[in-house]
């Protein structure tokens, strides 16, 4: 809604593709790639971002911005389940 689409970061690690919104959300395509599904909330949304896999498979979130506080320093870190 609104701007939530302004600013997200996208990452695919094997079959999943993860997206992580301005307003927080983050969302893991189905797997039929019809429907975003909802999995989670950042602790700090944020917008202009990047996301990482690690060599475990969980997502980090690195870096951005936020309306609220400015510059994001915090690093968040996310594992998606199937």
């Amino acid at each position: 809604a609104g701007m939530d689409g302004f600013g997200t970061s996208a990452f695919a690690n094997n079959d999943v593709l993860v997206v992580t919104t301005m307003s927080g959300s983050i969302l893991r395509l189905s797997e039929d790639g019809k429907e975003w599904k909802l999995i989670g909330q950042m602790e700090k949304p944020r917008f202009f971002h990047r996301q990482l896999v690690t060599a475990n498979g969980d997502f980090l979130l690195v870096g951005g911005g936020s309306m609220e506080t400015g510059k994001v320093v915090a690093f968040e870190r996310f594992q998606v389940g199937k």
